[in-house]
């Protein structure tokens, strides 16, 4: 079986365990990366076919991180994890070509076809 491969930037051991849950489901290996800074260079370093990006709490300065991993790799599909966002940050999350926002609590059918669409659409630009 060939796997895909992610990588993921959480702390929060329920998101890692639902991406490790469900990344084994659809043939997708995880690499978990809890500092911002060891993820950025990580994805300068590997070709990622999905990023994941928990910010907990979205504002203006994780917003700004969300562009630095866009400029990183534009074309790799983002998912971010949230607890809220207002509407104005993430119209703003959005404009940085965002893949998907899932606020928590993440419904795991909801995430497994957001990940699945994920893979497809990198698969389909290859």
């Amino acid at each position: 079986m060939k796997f895909s491969y992610a990588i993921i930037l959480s702390q929060d051991l329920e998101i890692i365990r639902l991406c490790d849950e469900v990344g084994d489901e659809i043939g997708m290996k995880m690499e978990r990366i809890p500092e911002l800074a060891d993820f950025l260079l990580a994805l300068q370093e590997k070709d990622y076919e999905v990023a994941l990006f928990d910010c907990m709490h979205m504002d203006d300065i994780k917003l700004s991180w969300v562009k630095v991993v866009r400029k990183i790799r534009p074309k790799i599909p983002l998912i971010i994890f949230s607890d809220e966002v207002n509407q104005k940050t993430g119209g703003k999350i959005y404009e940085e070509g965002t893949f998907h926002l899932c606020l928590r609590p993440v419904q795991r059918k909801v995430f497994r076809d957001v990940l699945s669409a994920a893979i497809a659409l990198k698969h389909s630009t290859i």
